[in-house]
C-alpha cells in the first residue's frame, strides 16, 4: 500500500468519527424540534379552544 494511503487513513477515520458525532447531534436536535413543534401544536389547540369559548360568551345576549 502506498504511504500516502496509509497516512490518510487515520485522518479519514477521524473525519468519519466527527461526521458520525455530528449526525448523532443532528438527530438529537431534530427530535427536540419535533417535541417543541408538538408542544406548540398543543398550545395552539388550547388557544383555539379558549378563543372559541370566549366568542360564545361574547355572543350571548345580555340578561
Amino acid at each position: 500500500m502506498p504511504q500516502s494511503a496509509t497516512h490518510n487513513s487515520p485522518k479519514l477515520s477521524t473525519i468519519n468519527d466527527r461526521l458520525s458525532t455530528i449526525d448523532c447531534q443532528r438527530s438529537t436536535v431534530n427530535y427536540q424540534l419535533s417535541t417543541v413543534n408538538y408542544q406548540l401544536s398543543t398550545v395552539n389547540y388550547q388557544l383555539s379552544t379558549v378563543n372559541y369559548q370566549l366568542s360564545t360568551v361574547n355572543d350571548r345576549p345580555d340578561v
